[in-house]
């Protein structure tokens, strides 16, 4: 099947007409790491806002990547405001040393690039591009759980994807590459 017909068969099932669309990438080029960023603030009688955090993010995207390889997310792990340690969410302290640690997730430029120009074909927008297992876990995960503290495996055809999560946060993410489709051709040849 065709993908503009595939595209034309879920508009006539959900009854919606799209024409942007989020779309899921994994494979085995999915690579994480952990790094921590800095800021320094002007004055510590203002307090912490979400633009000093969004100022943290984007000095992530700075970060010097092996070449081919681009950052998909970046997601704050922990705070620390002027030495004061495992702060979730600094908004409104004051202080002037704002530190992060983040969780930084990297994929190949081609193989983002391969995805957005296959919806482009289909006649489609990218509204984003997020890592399949965080969807995964944005679908099927309640935030009492992520709190709590879970793992969430999901097994594809190819790969096997993790994501770990404590206190809300995601802790760590990994793309295994053993899939389903090793498993179904060794159950194949022990049935045969």
């Amino acid at each position: 099947m065709r993908s503009r017909e595939a595209i034309a068969i879920v508009k006539r099932a959900s009854g919606l007409d799209f024409k942007t669309v989020h779309v899921g990438i994994a494979g085995q080029h999915i690579k994480s790491l952990q790094h921590r960023g800095i800021l320094t603030r002007d004055n510590d009688h203002t307090e912490i806002s979400q633009r000093d955090i969004d100022k943290l993010i984007s000095d992530m995207y700075k970060l010097v990547l092996p070449p081919g390889d681009k950052i998909l997310h970046v997601i704050p792990q922990e705070f620390t405001v002027d030495s004061e340690q495992g702060i979730l969410d600094p908004i409104g302290m004051s202080g002037i040393r704002l530190e992060a640690n983040f969780h930084i997730i990297t994929g190949q430029i081609t193989a983002s690039n391969n995805i957005h120009r296959c919806v482009e074909r289909a006649g489609l927008k990218v509204a984003n591009m997020t890592l399949e297992p965080i969807a995964s876990a944005t679908a099927v995960l309640s935030e009492e759980e992520k709190e709590a503290g879970v793992a969430l495996v999901d097994i594809g055809g190819g790969t096997t994807d993790i994501t770990i999560f404590q206190d809300g946060i995601i802790r760590h993410t990994a793309v295994i590459p053993f899939g389903g489709n090793v498993i179904t051709k060794t159950l194949r040849k022990v049935v045969v």
